[in-house]
């Protein structure tokens, strides 16, 4: 099967498909529960413990084409079982039905809602897509002054949708199934009429002073790393606490994977709840 970010023609034909079928149904685990959201998506918790130390929150990447899949629900449930944290696992909609004006203020809202007084500690995460959304609506929290998540945890963040790093044609090679051509016309779709250099579509070109705690993790080899790594230097310029950790030759995503440098990383996200 044509991944459908292999191209610009694959992201319009995908697209055009959906326009005619709704996004699929999360299918979650028995141990994971539907909530109602406040903003209609399609949200889901699982709590290990009965009186959890926290919450995590979880937006799953795709591209803004496809769809959470069997490793985010393993590892979200990973993370839960070791932090004692319970896990609220958000899945936004997809391409045609999201732009990113609507996803990131339905997104504030909807963190507000889930950080509340019992959630005690609340950490933010995501990946590739989801870790982009995830910041650019912290960014926004930040500038209306509202209460921020404890933490932001992103793995593999997509965080500047024009894809114009230098270094990142010579990594493309190896990053099949993504393309800068087919991401960038996903961001394209996703940007509507804001546009990608948009700080709510590309939040690596947003401030990022205020936010919290910043934990980063990325692999070299992987197409959107050059960001990653820019990310962590904005960061750093703006006072917040950062920490970056790379994993040399590691693909997109790794951590979601059976990859040697996994469990290093799994390692991070855990640390990034507790401490």
């Amino acid at each position: 099967m044509i991944s459908p970010v292999a191209s610009v023609a694959a992201v319009d034909r995908w697209v055009a498909a959906q326009r005619v079928r709704p996004d699929p149904p999360a299918a979650a685990p028995p141990v994971f529960r539907a909530w109602r959201s406040p903003v209609g998506w399609s949200v889901f918790r699982y709590r290990p413990r009965l009186v959890p130390f926290g919450r995590l929150l979880w937006l799953p990447g795709g591209a803004f084409v496809r769809a959470i899949t069997a490793a985010h629900w393993a590892m979200v449930e990973k993370l839960a079982d070791e932090t004692g944290f319970e896990a609220v696992v958000v899945c936004y909609p997809l391409l045609p039905r999201v732009r990113a004006a609507q996803a990131v203020d339905d997104l504030v809202g909807l963190i507000a809602a889930v950080n509340d007084a019992e959630a005690k500690r609340m950490v933010v995460m995501g990946d590739s897509a989801g870790a982009g959304l995830s910041l650019a609506a912290t960014q926004e929290m930040a500038r209306r002054g509202l209460r921020l998540p404890a933490a932001l945890a992103l793995v593999s963040p997509w965080v500047d949708l024009r894809l114009v790093d230098p270094g990142q044609p010579a990594l493309e090679a190896g990053s099949a199934p993504l393309t800068i051509a087919g991401m960038r016309r996903c961001g394209e779709l996703y940007a509507g009429e804001l546009g990608l250099a948009h700080p709510a579509v590309s939040p690596l070109l947003g401030t990022m002073a205020g936010l919290p705690p910043l934990t980063l993790v990325g692999g070299t080899a992987d197409l959107l790393f050059p960001d990653a790594r820019r990310l962590a230097g904005a960061a750093a310029a703006a006072d917040v606490p950062v920490r970056l950790l790379k994993a040399v030759d590691a693909p997109h995503n790794y951590p979601l994977t059976e990859h040697s440098d996994a469990a290093e990383a799994q390692a991070a996200l855990v640390a990034a709840c507790v401490h």
